[in-house]
């Protein structure tokens, strides 16, 4: 895409913080239309469409997204407040805290389960723990990550506490009327539940509350809440949670020397997120190939906070000086917004006609309808625009070329997944050839994430792959 064609798209206004909550509540309602994108379709399949709005499925995947993009818009809002949070810290709770899920233990909402099951829920998210990738202690962190989580000792504990629960709220407001009861009280929540469960955590952090009492406003208003404690559960005690999960540590090991085949398996088993429905709901099925927009950011998501260590860490590694955790992470999360409309023709595919169309889109999106409050639009369309920019040129070592690096290695992991290797009759995808030509001299420029893809495209040529 030429450069030529970057515009600012925000008009003039005097004060565009005096938005009125229900605006920007709406906007940010906007953003959960990307939970029912698919990406990968088929454009000649007439039934390879979007999941329809009366799908309420959410995965994993899904959820992990939609809270790191609260994340990234209260985060503003509340240090204006005065309340200094550490990012990094943040984003590893907002990234760990869904990861037992990958687990084969039923997931139910919190109101249903009773002490025992928690306690086992608890232990049998350790177990996953211990499978993740060892590179730079990255299992030990998002271990730790989890442990603070459940503590809830910490500010930032708390403040991924209340984007957790304010996720599930805006989430239920996102679906149709007429399915919002069955999400709230017809999984069991009383008024009296989220009184308890979601708005303490709420109310530490003024942005959130209001939010948070919106939206409960609406809720009751509207009889979506269960009329009485159908399940009279106790809620398990945070440092109990805490220590539960902490007496496993010792099982959580690093390793003294990496094999990347291995640590590729275990990213791998990081992506199976997105294929873990919540509330119990079974896995997807096998041969279901697409996945959504937010599950396909979850992995980057995940992904970005193992690669930027590793880099930063990797005595080969040139100007590692100039990479950003918190700029990969949020161009991660500005790269696909365009696809909450267009998408249907899969990255490698594109032509220029089609970038140019996306982009069209994205300058809609970020002037018509990105949440405003804390410049959250401005800094949207920034990442984006370096995201283009920085690509128009040569790769060289930035964080856009890392995240267009990391973007191609998560396509190639999905392709490879064992899990659902019958979904490759069902894709448009490139030869290894053609992904190489496209990603080599962007690989270049990070010899990790380089011998990463170089040992996954090995295992392909041994399977026969194509």
């Amino acid at each position: 895409m030429s450069t030529e064609s970057f515009k600012t798209p925000f008009r003039e206004r005097q004060n565009p913080d005096q938005t009125p909550l229900a605006e920007e509540i709406k906007a940010v309602l906007g953003i959960f239309e990307l939970t029912r994108r698919l990406r990968a379709k088929v454009p000649e399949n007439v039934d390879d469409v979007d999941k329809p709005r009366e799908n309420i499925s959410e995965s994993a995947g899904d959820q992990t997204a939609m809270t790191a993009y609260l994340m990234h818009y209260f985060l503003p809002l509340v240090e204006r407040e005065g309340i200094s949070l550490d990012y990094e810290k943040t984003l590893d709770m907002v990234l760990a805290h869904n990861i037992g899920d990958i687990g084969a233990l039923p997931s139910r909402p919190g109101v249903q389960l009773t002490l025992d099951e928690r306690h086992e829920e608890i232990a049998s998210s350790a177990k996953v723990f211990r499978k993740l990738p060892r590179r730079n202690g990255f299992n030990r962190t998002l271990f730790n990550a989890y442990a603070e989580y459940l503590g809830q000792e910490s500010r930032e504990a708390r403040f991924v506490r209340a984007l957790n629960g304010l996720e599930t709220m805006l989430y239920v407001l996102s679906r149709p009327p007429h399915l919002r009861e069955g999400l709230v009280g017809g999984k069991g929540y009383a008024i009296e539940d989220y009184r308890e469960r979601i708005e303490p955590f709420c109310r530490e952090f003024p942005a959130l509350y209001k939010f948070y009492t919106r939206a409960e406003r609406i809720f009751h208003g509207k009889a979506y809440f269960a009329p009485s404690r159908k399940y009279q559960n106790q809620i398990m005690r945070p440092e109990v949670a805490k220590s539960l999960f902490l007496s496993q540590k010792s099982k959580v090991r690093g390793a003294s020397k990496i094999d990347t085949d291995d640590e590729n398996e275990r990213l791998l088993r990081l992506q199976r997120l997105k294929r873990r429905l919540r509330f119990g709901q079974p896995a997807k099925p096998q041969e279901m190939h697409n996945d959504t927009v937010p599950e396909h950011i979850s992995s980057l998501l995940l992904l970005s906070r193992y690669f930027v260590t590793a880099v930063k860490n990797d005595p080969r590694q040139a100007r590692k000086e100039v990479l950003s955790q918190q700029e990969v992470t949020e161009m991660i999360l500005a790269h696909d917004m365009p696809e909450i409309i267009r998408g249907d023709v899969i990255a490698p595919l594109k032509t220029e006609e089609d970038a140019l169309a996306e982009w069209d889109v994205a300058i809609d999106i970020a002037g018509d309808y990105a949440p405003r409050a804390g410049g959250f639009d401005e800094r949207f369309w920034k990442n984006l625009e370096k995201y283009e920019y920085d690509r128009e040129k040569p790769p060289f070592v930035c964080d856009a070329w890392l995240t267009k690096g990391l973007d191609a290695y998560e396509a190639q992991l999905y392709i490879f997944d064992r899990e659902t290797r019958g979904k490759l009759s069902r894709m448009q995808i490139l030869t290894r050839e053609e992904v190489r030509g496209k990603i080599g001299k962007v690989l270049e420029q990070f010899p990790v994430l380089k011998e990463h893809f170089d040992a996954l495209d090995g295992k392909f040529r041994e399977e026969g792959l194509p």
